[in-house]
């Protein structure tokens, strides 16, 4: 009875480590579909609208009065006009021919003795002839039903070109990124279909558990070759622990963009069940049932139909 019981909590800490993903091509959002959502949530929050259309229109025109207006009080103390000069100058400077907006989202927390809050988190690329110039980033609030929304957060930077365009030559690791990100795959599907087409495999539903695991499992970022192990992993922040055991790759390979002006990034591990399998495959260790297994499986089967 322990026996068991201890087995079964140490199932619980496997699978508490371990996800499933099945998504094997994102583009994610376009900034024309965030705008368009926007836009459609005009009527139903006049607020957020109005706010988004002030703050937009300021910053392009460099209006610093405009954008000290729509300041949170709380930060009057501690931001000054002459601190936004630098985006005027910037604006004005060279000339924005287009502005996508590419984060527009909100959360809304209600509280029983002081009214609610609304928190609009905005981000916008400043764009100068097809090329992205600045990166603004916007968070304001609103403190119950009817008030404006203010700024608590109004920063901006020169955009990062490296972060977004396909770097200007393959280094060693894409390659080898490339060439796993194809084999995963391939080895995945090779061992499913020897899977389900070989007659008497013993532990065929075992198997079909043990291909999919890819260990490690890393997370590329093309633009900038920079990658990070997924699983296994152990992080730990402000003494919480996490961990990651096993990630489970359905298609083996994940290739994912967050937007418009994101970088690809490709998700993909070294398929250790689908290799395991071929090698088994090859040298003729894999168990077939026997005959007394087959029937013994057939007569529970009319039983249980019984």
């Amino acid at each position: 009875m322990i026996l068991r019981l201890y087995m079964a909590v140490m199932a619980c800490v496997l699978l508490a480590g371990c996800s499933v993903n099945f998504q094997p091509y994102t583009r994610g959002p376009s900034a024309d579909s965030i705008e368009d959502f926007a836009d459609e949530m005009a009527d139903e929050r006049p607020e957020l609208q109005a706010f988004r259309l002030a703050i937009t229109e300021a910053a392009l025109a460099g209006d610093i009065d405009a954008i000290t207006a729509l300041m949170h009080p709380d930060l009057s103390a501690s931001v000054s006009p002459e601190q936004l000069t630098p985006l005027r100058d910037l604006v004005l400077a060279v000339p924005i021919t287009r502005v996508d907006m590419i984060t527009y989202r909100w959360h809304q927390q209600v509280r029983v003795d002081q009214p609610d809050q609304t928190t609009l988190w905005l981000e916008y690329i400043l764009v100068r002839d097809g090329a992205p110039l600045l990166h603004l980033n916007i968070a304001a609030e609103q403190t119950g039903e009817g008030q404006p929304y203010l700024f608590r957060t109004f920063r901006w930077q020169e955009f990062e070109v490296a972060y977004w365009e396909d770097p200007e030559e393959l280094t060693r690791l894409h390659y080898v990124m490339i060439a796993l990100a194809i084999l995963s795959p391939f080895l995945i599907l090779q061992s499913l279909i020897k899977i389900l087409t070989t007659p008497r495999l013993a532990g065929r539903w075992a198997w079909l558990l043990a291909i999919f695991v890819t260990i490690p499992t890393i997370q590329f970022v093309w633009s900038t070759g920079a990658f990070q192990v997924l699983a296994p992993s152990l992080n730990g922040d402000g003494g919480n622990y996490t961990f990651q055991i096993i990630r489970f790759i359905l298609t083996g390979t994940e290739i994912s963009k967050g937007g418009d002006y994101h970088s690809w990034v490709i998700t993909t591990g070294f398929p250790l069940g689908a290799l395991l399998f071929h090698i088994r495959w090859f040298t003729g260790q894999l168990k077939r049932k026997d005959d007394d297994a087959l029937r013994m499986e057939g007569a529970a089967d009319t039983d249980a139909r019984v």
